[in-house]
């Protein structure tokens, strides 16, 4: 069964972070991160996916449709204010603890004590939205690969290749003394992102015009119908797969996701991720198989406890963390503890 570590416990705790820093040392380190993971400074989508899915099952796809550029127009606010200077504080917020957190995965790769793993870590989410981006704009020390081919391109069109993730990059000193592999954070959209836009049967990176979003006309099924079909994110009407490029690209990434899940000693935390995505739940549990693959799930709140024990009650590699009961751990915290990762003590 899956086992806890109570953050309230000092002696779990420290077990806890001993345990870690031998994990991070010697396994490929993964992230997986969920909605609760941009909070507060994007809304969690709540029941909205679950109303949309009603709705194409009682065959209501203009009502459908519609709620959909409803969700999405929740986005131009806080998207707009993280693409520009002036922010609110939620999102100013949620900004400061993506950097953070990618600053806390440079110096984690930068502390590792070997050279026989590559000096990567990876980040699946399933979020669309824009704040790793914007973070590792902040984070120079350490390179930020999304999958896109940015070779010289006349049309200034960069097309999203996944072949290219966990492509390594070295730095050569001037006069060819000495080669060193640059830290960087291999970014695996999930369900697509903001920054893809459908062209033809290719993805390319463009930042979604919210604008338009926002101004498309719910009651116009034909302007709904046409703003849907340029955005390149896994929506659940296009869970039905009616789109051949979003399907190809989906199982392309999901597939890698299974990949890295199979590789031997792999380490993979989950933050703000609840696991009600059935796709990803069913890839993680067959991934469980691998006895050398450790899961630690992020518990929000101790509310989160008892669904995710009775989902991984038959894995004895997953761990959960549980915060104090009228305590939470939120990102903050997450990168605390992840700062605060070090060698064991020896006993004196």
């Amino acid at each position: 069964m899956a086992r806890d570590t109570r953050l309230g416990n000092k002696d779990e705790l420290e077990a806890f972070q001993e345990t870690l820093f031998r994990a991070i040392q010697s396994s490929h380190l993964n992230f997986l991160l969920g909605a609760g993971a941009s909070c507060p400074g994007v809304a969690p989508a709540g029941q909205v996916e679950s109303d949309i899915l009603e709705l194409l099952k009682a065959e209501k796809v203009r009502e459908a449709d519609k709620k959909t550029i409803q969700f999405l127009k929740q986005f131009k606010q806080p998207m707009s204010e993280l693409l520009g200077e002036d922010r609110s504080d939620n999102v100013g917020k949620s900004l400061s603890h993506y950097v953070d957190f990618v600053q806390t995965i440079d110096i984690l790769l930068s502390e590792r004590k070997t050279n026989l793993l590559p000096r990567q870590a990876s980040i699946f989410t399933t979020n669309y939205d824009l704040f790793i981006e914007c973070a590792s704009e902040q984070c120079p020390s350490i390179l930020l690969n999304d999958g896109f081919n940015r070779v010289p391109s006349l049309n200034n069109l960069h097309k999203f290749a996944p072949e290219r993730l966990f492509d390594a990059t070295h730095h050569t000193g001037n006069h060819y003394d000495y080669t060193a592999e640059l830290p960087s954070i291999n970014l695996i959209k999930l369900h697509g992102s903001m920054t893809w836009e459908r062209q033809g049967n290719d993805v390319v990176y463009r930042v979604m015009d919210f604008d338009k979003v926002s101004a498309t006309k719910e009651d116009d099924a034909k302007a709904v119908a046409t703003t849907l079909q340029s955005v390149a994110i896994v929506l659940p009407t296009q869970r039905k797969f009616q789109q051949t490029i979003i399907e190809r690209t989906y199982y392309d990434l999901l597939r890698i996701f299974a990949n890295v899940m199979e590789r031997e000693n792999s380490l993979l935390i989950a933050f703000g991720f609840s696991f009600r995505d059935e796709h990803i739940l069913e890839i993680v549990k067959r991934a469980l198989r691998n006895p050398t693959l450790k899961l630690i799930i992020c518990c929000y709140a101790t509310d989160e406890v008892e669904e995710l024990q009775q989902k991984f009650a038959s894995y004895n590699n997953v761990g959960l963390l549980i915060p104090e009961t009228t305590g939470q751990l939120d990102f903050p915290r997450l990168n605390s503890l992840l700062r605060a990762v070090g060698p064991p003590k020896v006993p004196t």
